[in-house]
């Protein structure tokens, strides 16, 4: 495998985990969420351990959180003026820090005439983009991609697209990876057990397919004790589905409690793409990384990105369809022995090959310490 700092739209390979690392140490202005548990801050934090000086900016602080309905529509009226003050704050902490990067996970709202202006004191401002579509977040964000002086996908669907709208040498793909903060093997006491431990769990944000997908396994296995954890599932809470919803998502600890008080996690992908064509789906997530470091048994779709990090029958379990997904869960749960030992053996798998943040940062500042080599 080898480093991606010339990836073009049909390069398919990942960052080598085992590239020298670039020591010269970077000044970072960091655009991203600090929540603990939160990739952005996971990818911060990364950076601070590999020697570099970061100073981040957490772009919640500018948007208010409210709930209520009021609350929201009061929100999108003021989110031009918000907008606004972000990049004006951005720009006036570009001036004072004068980073040598400026790296951007997501970049939401961050707009394309405040990175050119960053450009033009100098400055290299990076994306590293971990969602499905840059379509799905807004103009501000759509318009903004080609401005950037790399983008560092974490879909290798996205590089066909990219390559529309920027040089070959200014995207890559940088895959997901794990907290080595967050994503470690729990323990879990008696009272946690009996609030997140199940037979099956799914953890993640609702989708349609992911709703057909569990709806489908209880008809198949109707009594199966299931806990599902994530945002969107209150609202469709009926059905078969409708006691197993908790109504909430877990974050951090939480999080990883829950997957190692899981006898068997679920790996279900999102399905087609929101603003593209119906052909393009993931083949990973985060959690094909982070169940894994927590020492979870893993049952994940089957794609050939997941085949190409996990070895399946030994290391992790997979399914394609919705006959397979109940056979293989009834196999799984009257098989402990087999399951702690594929789910050690995943967790070894993650630990050790270069798939966590700490390593997915390296291989990003690699290539931008590259590029800015080239530049100057």
């Amino acid at each position: 495998m080898t480093s991606m700092s010339n990836a073009g739209p049909n390069d398919g390979v990942l960052p080598d985990s085992n590239v020298r690392a670039v020591t010269t140490s970077l000044r970072i202005l960091f655009l991203g969420e600090s929540w603990w548990g939160s990739c952005a801050r996971a990818c911060s934090a990364a950076l601070r351990r590999g020697g570099h000086l970061v100073h981040h900016i957490d772009e919640s602080m500018f948007v208010p959180r409210w709930q209520s309905i009021g609350g929201r529509l009061f929100r999108r009226a003021l989110m031009p003026m918000i907008v606004r003050d972000y990049n004006a704050f951005v720009l006036k902490m570009d001036k004072q820090f004068m980073p040598d990067v400026v790296l951007v996970f997501k970049g939401t709202y961050l707009a394309g005439q405040t990175i050119r202006n960053m450009i033009g004191q100098g400055h290299f401002v990076a994306n590293y983009f971990p969602d499905t579509s840059f379509k799905a977040h807004g103009k501000i964000l759509e318009e903004a991609i080609p401005c950037y002086s790399l983008v560092a996908t974490t879909k290798t669907y996205h590089l066909h697209e990219l390559a529309k709208v920027l040089p070959s040498e200014k995207f890559c793909f940088i895959p997901h990876g794990f907290d080595q903060d967050v994503h470690q093997k729990q323990t879990v006491t008696e009272s946690e057990q009996k609030t997140y431990g199940c037979d099956v769990s799914f953890i993640g944000t609702y989708t349609q397919k992911k709703h057909e997908t569990l709806e489908a396994l209880l008809g198949k296995i109707p009594r199966l004790n299931l806990k599902i954890w994530g945002n969107g599932w209150n609202q469709k809470r009926e059905g078969k589905l409708a006691s197993k919803i908790m109504g909430r998502a877990v974050e951090g600890q939480e999080y990883s409690k829950a997957i190692c008080s899981s006898k068997i996690n679920l790996g279900i992908l999102s399905g087609p793409v929101p603003h593209g064509p119906d052909s393009l789906e993931d083949e990973i997530s985060t959690r094909t990384y982070e169940i894994p470091a927590c020492g979870g048994f893993f049952l994940h779709e089957r794609t050939s990105e997941v085949l190409s990090l996990y070895e399946e029958g030994k290391e992790i379990a997979c399914f394609s369809n919705f006959e397979e997904l109940p056979q293989k869960i009834e196999y799984y749960l009257t098989h402990e022995e087999e399951r702690k030992t594929m789910a050690e053996a995943g967790r070894e798998r993650a630990v050790t090959s270069g798939y966590s943040y700490d390593h997915r940062m390296r291989d990003l500042t690699n290539i931008i310490q590259k590029l800015r080599g080239k530049s100057q």
